[in-house]
């Protein structure tokens, strides 16, 4: 300690020797006790008496401690704060009356005695500030600098402790272990700053200090106050310091209205920049000092403002700058790393691009791009560089996108990529979350390519219709035209005939496309007649037979050609062939057809129609063409409660539910029939079929019962 003189570190050596050995306590005392003799109007030496009592239990008579002098009385209980008691004073204190509990020392000593004396508080206060640090207590640090300081400005010594402790503080404060309000921040701060002697401290002390009240405005939004703080931090420090291009870049944060490097975004609409520019270019006026948040941010307005290759040249600059901290931000490094990429592709220099696409790749790691970003990032990567692409993809947190036309847009460049499960997964994603029938369309579209891409046909035929019924709800055609005549789309769906109808119903609601229509009629026709099968090719000819009752002169001539390739008679079916079906089950027969959908001119009139002049029951079910599931049900309950005797079964049902239908109704011996149903003829004879099927069945049963 600086009061103390050779004699005294003499005295206080042979205590700290004696402390531990009860045999010198009296050795000790004498010691003392002459050395208060030799000055006694020293009062730096009962330093030495407080000093022995706590250490070594030396107690002299001579010197009571009520009878001392003030200044030496607060030297003596400065020597009884700072000695650590020894094992033998401890014991000698504890049985000094037999029964009564030993005295202890308090945990804590009441400092504010010794702080009144500007000599003790100024060697005290090395040790007072090295407990407040240690235990992280802000608020006692800057109490015991505003106790010793309260007397005027510090002396030399004094003033470089002060300066290295402002610094602790300082840094503590910037990065408090616990989480500090920053007002109560704030607080200590300016406190700091008021204490006297802080005027006089150096520049580098003075001004992070203004940088950092700075800082904490700048966090809660008050960047005019803020600005202030950085503007008087730049004055100290000088545009030389090392702290001038932090300081300019905070100044540019401010006039740009953010906290910092984190929310600052590429804004084509931001307004002036001029000011922050400036600031800017001043903050990267010395390579050297260059902040690499200076360069990134004079990158970022560069680069909403189309300056590409400029903006390049700053992200290579802060890429440089940040690269040589030992333990560089992983996040920051990604994103500037990302914006130079982006950079490097608008700029659309082809020697540009590998370096871009190396930086785009390191970037993933720790950047999600928007999906905003995507729409101008896949375009150029997707041709040439599709890792890079799927990369970019599989950062995006779809579930996060709120606009529904850009999550179908990232599902679009899944499929393009060839990543059918991932285009999948957002298709399914962009339907759970979306009303709007015409995103559902495109959202259908995206999950029927993807079952296409999959070979998953059965899922394919239902994406197909749910987009059927979409584009028929909302009266979107021109889309469904799209659709349903291109092959790559429905030709994993539905087998041709199945297309071809669906081409023939659509054509048959638009003006002006007659000829096409009866064109798709003709191929329809012939790829029944084509079968080998007899009654494949009676399908083929009704058709034929109705498109011919609508439109003779059309298709007289292809009427007559089918008719002369069917060698077998066909059977012209009339109210006939209800009577000998009534005659044989001694009741009105009953029809069931299944087939069409609300979307679908099923002409259900032709039914009853038909039904009144035969005589029959006939009813007709609607299919269902996304559950068909459920019209099977529905079946086998019907087929339980009230068997029909005959199942007309129409082309618009899937090709599983016709056959599983058929399977149903062998076990009910319920005879059913398939027709390709395009009007009156068709039904008429497919009816026909039915009542004289159930005829000859119920016939023979009568003949087997007999």
């Amino acid at each position: 300690m600086g009061w103390q003189n050779k004699i005294d570190r003499l005295i206080l050596k042979e205590i700290d020797s004696a402390s531990n050995h009860s045999d010198r306590k009296e050795e000790l005392g004498t010691l003392v006790q002459d050395y208060l003799r030799m000055n006694p109007s020293r009062s730096e030496s009962f330093f030495a008496l407080g000093y022995a009592e706590r250490s070594a239990g030396v107690m002299l008579e001579a010197y009571p401690v009520e009878e001392l002098e003030e200044e030496s009385r607060l030297w003596h209980l400065f020597g009884r704060t700072l000695a650590k008691p020894s094992r033998s004073a401890r014991r000698s204190s504890s049985s000094d009356e037999e029964g009564e509990e030993a005295s202890e020392e308090p945990a804590e000593p009441d400092y504010g005695p010794l702080l009144q004396d500007p000599r003790i508080a100024k060697n005290l206060l090395p040790i007072l500030l090295k407990q407040s640090l240690a235990s992280g207590n802000l608020e006692d640090s800057v109490k015991t600098l505003e106790s010793v300081l309260s007397s005027g400005a510090p002396d030399e010594e004094t003033a470089e402790l002060l300066r290295s402790t402002l610094s602790e503080i300082l840094r503590r404060a910037e990065r408090p272990r616990e989480k500090l309000e920053t007002s109560t921040v704030l607080g200590l701060l300016q406190r700091c700053m008021a204490l006297p002697g802080f005027d006089g401290l150096p520049a580098e002390i003075r001004a992070p200090f203004h940088r950092t009240l700075g800082k904490l405005e700048q966090h809660v939004e008050n960047y005019d106050g803020a600005a202030d703080q950085f503007r008087t931090a730049l004055e100290i420090a000088g545009d030389g310091h090392t702290l001038a291009s932090v300081l300019h870049f905070d100044l540019a944060a401010c006039l740009l209205r953010i906290r910092g490097v984190p929310d600052l975004e590429p804004d084509p609409d931001r307004g002036d920049v001029d000011q922050a520019m400036t600031h800017l270019d001043e903050a990267t006026s010395d390579a050297k000092r260059a902040s690499f948040n200076a360069y990134f941010a004079r990158g970022v307005l560069r680069f909403e403002k189309g300056n590409y290759e400029e903006a390049a040249g700053d992200f290579r600059a802060a890429q440089e700058r940040i690269e040589m901290y030992r333990n560089p931000l992983p996040v920051t490094l990604a994103r500037i790393r990302y914006f130079l990429a982006v950079s490097l592709l608008r700029g659309g220099k082809p020697e540009d691009q590998e370096e871009a696409v190396r930086h785009l790749e390191k970037a993933m790691d720790r950047v999600r791009p928007d999906a905003a970003a995507i729409e101008e990032l896949m375009p150029l990567l997707e041709s040439e560089h599709k890792r890079t692409a799927t990369r970019v993809l599989g950062r995006i947190d779809v579930s996060q996108v709120t606009d529904p036309a850009l999550t179908i847009a990232v599902g679009k460049y899944y499929q393009r990529l060839g990543d059918a499960e991932n285009a999948l997964k957002v298709a399914e994603l962009a339907l759970e979350k979306m009303e709007d029938i015409n995103l559902r369309r495109e959202a259908l579209l995206l999950e029927l390519r993807a079952f296409n891409m999959l070979g998953e046909r059965e899922n394919a035929q239902d994406a197909l219709y749910d987009l059927r019924d979409v584009c028929y709800q909302s009266g979107d055609l021109a889309f469904w035209e799209e659709v349903v005549f291109d092959r790559d789309l429905v030709g994993q769906a539905l087998d041709r005939v199945r297309v071809l109808g669906e081409q023939a119903e659509l054509l048959g609601r638009l003006d002006g496309r007659e000829e096409e229509r009866f064109g798709i009629l003709r191929e329809i026709a012939k790829s029944y007649l084509d079968r080998a099968e007899p009654h494949w090719k009676v399908i083929g000819l009704n058709v034929l037979k109705e498109a011919a009752s609508s439109n003779p002169n059309e298709f007289e001539k292809d009427l007559e050609e089918a008719q002369g390739r069917i060698n077998a008679d066909v059977p012209a079916f009339d109210r006939a062939v209800a009577d000998k079906c009534r005659e044989a089950i001694g009741r009105n027969p009953t029809i069931l057809v299944v087939g069409g959908d609300d979307h679908q001119d099923r002409r259900e009139d032709d039914l009853d129609a038909l039904a009144s002049e035969w005589g029959l029951d006939a009813e007709w079910w609607a299919t269902d063409y996304v559950n068909p599931d459920r019209v099977e049900e529905k079946l086998k309950d019907h087929l339980t409660s009230r068997q029909p005797d005959g199942l007309l079964i129409l082309h618009w049902n899937r090709n599983s539910l016709v056959q599983d239908v058929r399977k149903l109704c062998r076990s009910y011996r319920v005879p059913t029939r398939f027709s390709y149903y395009v009007g009156q003829e068709a039904l008429r004879h497919g009816v026909g079929e039915l009542l004289d099927a159930a005829a000859t069945q119920f016939g023979e049963s009568n003949a087997a019962g007999a």
